[in-house]
């Protein structure tokens, strides 16, 4: 595993950990967007602005 990270003072933010720690946060970030996605599911959201354009997205 490899991680890219502009905090370099290894005492304080020791590889392994961060590794750890990002592995966490993305699982946040999946059950975030699974949320987003279940929510938009639930609404029609309708981007266009014209008549015709509405009615070719319904």
């Amino acid at each position: 595993c490899h991680l890219l990270t502009s905090m370099t003072d290894a005492m304080r933010f020791p590889g392994g950990e961060m590794a750890d720690l990002y592995s966490h946060r993305w699982e946040i970030e999946l059950g975030y967007r699974e949320i987003k996605q279940t929510m938009q599911l639930s609404r029609l959201t309708l981007r266009s602005k014209k008549p015709e354009l509405v009615e070719q997205e319904l």
